[in-house]
Order: structure tokens, then C-alpha cells, then sequence
């Protein structure tokens, strides 16, 4: 991350990223009907996630040690968001079938887990670590039921 960088805007880039995400499920569940009802969940909570983010926002010191341990370049954020964006306006007018689709959601949110974005360092205060905590488990979460469904359309 360079010096200087505004931690809202480090967390605003992340929220941005869980929203990408978001659209991305969202549009899943309009190519894939009859399996909206997982896309809109997983659209629905990668939303809530980045809600979860922005309520650090009016917590400016838990925001300075947060940004201040260089877990993540704002940049190298803001270039996966828009990757994100691009594969969605690719995704809605390919013939993605559906294992596709889920196996790309695997890879997605096994990336969020393994980034150093959601790791939890000692000096972190107690409402960020609640926050990462909260975000790993759902990545989580998703990474399994996304391959619980994938290895069923196999």
C-alpha cells in the first residue's frame, strides 16, 4: 500500500470488491434460474459483507492500525474489482454453463480466504478483528457450499 493512503479508502476498495462479488452472484442467479436461490443468497451476503466493512468506516483508529500492517495494495484491490465487473458483462452473454459459473465462485472466494486482507494481527482492535472474523468464516462457508453444488453438477 503507498504511504499516505486514506484507510476509508483502503476499506471503501474492499467494500467495493464485496459488491463486485455481489453483482457477480446476482447475475448468476439471472443465467442460472433454477439455481437463483443459492446465487441470491451468496449475493445477498457478499452485499452484508460489504455493509460489515463500511461500519469500520466511522471508526477511524481501528482504521489506522487496520491499514497501517500493508496486508494489501489499494491498487492491486481496485484492479481485481474491476476484473470482477468485466468477468460479470463476459459471464451474462457467454455460454458459461453452470459448473462453470460455480467453479469460478470456488476460486473466487477461495482467494479471499487465502489473501492477506482477512488476516488477523495482534495489534488489530477488537471491532476489526469481529469484522475479518465474520468475513473469513462466511468466505468459508461459501467456498464449501460452492463445492458441495459443483461436485452435484459434475
Amino acid at each position: 500500500m503507498q504511504p499516505g493512503t486514506d484507510p476509508r479508502e483502503v476499506v471503501e476498495a474492499l467494500a467495493g470488491y464485496e459488491d463486485a462479488l455481489g453483482d457477480l452472484y446476482a447475475a448468476f442467479a439471472v443465467k442460472f434460474p433454477r439455481r437463483a436461490d443459492l446465487w441470491d443468497l451468496m449475493s445477498h451476503e457478499e452485499h452484508g459483507h460489504a455493509g460489515a466493512l463500511r461500519s469500520l468506516l466511522g471508526k477511524a483508529d481501528d482504521l489506522a492500525v487496520f491499514v497501517d500492517v500493508e496486508r494489501f495494495d489499494v491498487r492491486e484491490v481496485r484492479v481485481a474489482t474491476q476484473r470482477l465487473r468485466e468477468q460479470k458483462e463476459v459471464d451474462q452473454y457467454s455460454s458459461l454453463d453452470l459448473r462453470e459459473a460455480l467453479a469460478q465462485a470456488v476460486e473466487l472466494e477461495r482467494s479471499m480466504i487465502e489473501s492477506r486482507a482477512l488476516t488477523v494481527f495482534q495489534t488489530d482492535t477488537p471491532s476489526v478483528v469481529a469484522v475479518l472474523d465474520h468475513l473469513r468464516e462466511q468466505s468459508s462457508q461459501h467456498r464449501e457450499r460452492l463445492r458441495a453444488e459443483l461436485s452435484a453438477v459434475r
